[in-house]
């Protein structure tokens, strides 16, 4: 069933007839190849490439959430560290191969969604990443994601107080 998608974390501008899971996307994608740039994980010349690459991915796994078709269980994952706190966070978790990366070639994106009880209908974007799991070491890795789940909780507490209203 589809639902009503929209985005509550990071600014994000709007080039003039550009859909929002677009937007999104377009935003996310530099984020994520400048990161792995800085990681070492992507040389200078191939960052446009993984750029557009991640930007038609994430753009079709938004409009997909939209659709109402991610898959629960294992692509939209309730956070228990959030439920633990009353707060109804689901993480998207995608996963997907660049070739373009060194060493690791996979990707994990993930994205901290809420669902509130009183507008079942709707998604709200809050947060998202690249989970960074080059340490290896799951304690590291786990403390990170905390950190990012917790930037998620703080926007949910903060939009929900004032009742999802879009500001302008």
């Amino acid at each position: 069933m589809p639902v009503h998608y929209d985005w509550f974390g990071e600014d994000i501008s709007r080039e003039e007839g550009e859909t929002l899971p677009r937007a999104i996307a377009r935003w996310f994608a530099e984020k994520a190849a400048n990161e792995e740039l800085r990681w070492g994980n992507l040389s200078s010349t191939r960052f446009e490439k993984c750029k557009y690459q991640t930007e038609a991915y994430v753009e079709e796994a938004i409009e997909r959430v939209s659709a109402g078709k991610a898959r629960p269980g294992t692509e939209v994952v309730a956070v228990a560290r959030a439920r633990q706190q009353g707060c109804p966070l689901f993480e998207l978790r995608w996963h997907r191969d660049v070739r373009q990366l060194n060493g690791v070639k996979k990707e994990q994106i993930r994205q901290y969604e809420s669902e509130p009880e009183e507008l079942s209908d709707c998604v709200f974007g809050l947060h998202m990443h690249l989970k960074d799991v080059r340490s290896g070491d799951d304690a590291a890795i786990n403390a990170a994601q905390n950190e990012h789940i917790d930037r998620a909780i703080a926007i949910h507490q903060r939009r929900s107080l004032d009742g999802w209203a879009r500001q302008t």
